[in-house]
């Protein structure tokens, strides 16, 4: 399957570009670095499909863990003396999904009080709980509602003569445009074994409600309600369907697409990864050319200069070092065109484009030329490419010299901050 993959791509997207570069790598022949492009990538394919398949494999694990639990939503609750928290339920109102945020409350609350504190909390409570709107003759917004007072210590909680129109978290619940009706909200102050009560009376004015704010209201006046007749039960379940909306736990949604999604970024990783690693292979290859360059060109004028021939020279070169270089891999490439009956000028032409750098195509240039044509000049020529060569020797090293500048600026800062910090630390201390 993953042959075929590649096969696929190879024919649609096209793989030129890829062979060219395992060509110049390996320095091999097109068949040679087709077949190590199919391998190569064959790997990475299969390393995403293996990736792709534990992604979904783990996408309907949680699938079926979901479906297996209860049906109805559970709410954790806060232990005793404990805040309430937030929590998020979806329901569907008209075929469009919304989030309704409501107040799970502690198992139970602290009744208490220090009079002198009521009182200031009470003066904080006048000035707050219309929160946007104007007076208490005319409430259309949610109210205010604080439930901490933090300067005191105060626990609030609010009760609301009609939860249908006012719930106790304050949300403000309107279905008729014209409605006027009066509310009674009671704040009850608690604090340590004393409490008190404010009574706040407000008339509530009539916008319409939307089928969103509408089913919020419903199912947070129904949970408020299941809550407050189970004072003392740790976890509720909520029922699978509340005032004719169906609820589900926000807290489980798209964990199985968070899993795709993942699979998927790991997948593109990989793929830029092992092109990325492929042109660091094709620059690390360059350099390693234009490194060998000198010692090239020094060593082809050497044996020149003893009377010996191109090719001949060119095999000693090929010969003469243990280590298998690049470059030896190149002219042993060269030396085997000419055996297979390619000409020894078009093998040295072809030698110079393969490895692609102008310095190299010149010189394997100006072989060709003499062996194509006998050129008389070619030692003269060779001297004026070893100054060429020296002036890259000194080029090369010019740069390793401010690579490794670079390389140590890091170090250095480090090496500074800790500096910095042995000075100021005893001047610090001392204060």
């Amino acid at each position: 399957m993953v042959g075929r993959i590649y096969d696929l791509i190879e024919k649609h997207v096209g793989m030129q570009s890829a062979h060219l570069l395992f060509k110049k790598i390996y320095v091999c022949s097109d068949a040679s670095a087709r077949q190590r492009c199919k391998d190569y990538y064959t790997h990475i394919i299969q390393r995403v499909i293996w990736i792709i398949l534990t992604s979904a494999i783990l996408t309907l694990v949680v699938i079926v863990l979901d479906l297996r639990k209860s049906q109805g939503v559970q709410l954790k609750r806060p232990g005793y003396g404990q805040d309430s928290i937030g929590k998020t339920i979806k329901t569907e109102v008209d075929g469009e999904n919304i989030d309704i945020g409501i107040d799970v409350l502690p198992i139970e609350y602290d009744e208490a009080g220090l009079k002198n504190a009521f009182d200031k909390t009470g003066e904080y409570l006048d000035t707050t709980y219309l929160g946007e709107n104007e007076s208490a003759d005319s409430v259309c917004r949610n109210l205010n509602l604080v439930t901490y007072q933090e300067e005191y210590g105060i626990e609030i909680r609010w009760l609301s003569s009609d939860y249908n129109v006012v719930t106790g978290d304050g949300k403000v619940i309107v279905d008729d445009p014209e409605m006027e009706k009066l509310v009674e909200l009671t704040a009850v102050l608690t604090y340590g074994e004393e409490s008190v009560e404010r009574k706040y009376p407000i008339r509530i004015v009539g916008t319409p409600l939307s089928a969103s704010e509408l089913a919020q209201k419903k199912i947070a006046d129904y949970i408020y309600n299941l809550q407050i007749s189970h004072g003392d039960s740790t976890i509720l379940t909520l029922p699978e369907n509340i005032e004719g909306y169906e609820i589900r736990d926000a807290d489980t949604d798209s964990r199985g697409g968070a899993i795709i999604i993942v699979g998927i970024a790991v997948s593109t990783c990989l793929l830029v990864a092992g092109r990325t690693k492929l042109k660091k292979q094709v620059k690390d290859r360059k350099n390693e050319l234009m490194s060998m360059y000198p010692e090239f060109v020094e060593s082809l004028s050497m044996y020149l200069r003893a009377g010996i021939t191109v090719r001949n020279a060119m095999n000693r070169i090929a010969d003469e070092q243990t280590n298998d270089s690049i470059l030896q891999r190149e002219i042993r490439y060269a030396l085997n065109e000419i055996r297979a009956g390619v000409s020894e000028s078009e093998a040295y032409y072809h030698m110079g484009h393969r490895v692609g750098i102008p310095i190299y195509i010149k010189t394997m240039s100006l072989l060709s030329q003499n062996v194509k044509k006998g050129t008389r000049d070619l030692l003269l020529m060779m001297e004026s490419e070893e100054q060429s060569a020296l002036q890259v020797r000194k080029e090369i090293a010019r740069k390793k010299g401010e690579e490794a500048g670079t390389k140590l600026l890091f170090p250095m800062m480090i090496l500074l901050g800790v500096v910095m910090l042995i000075v100021i630390l005893p001047a610090v201390i001392s204060f």
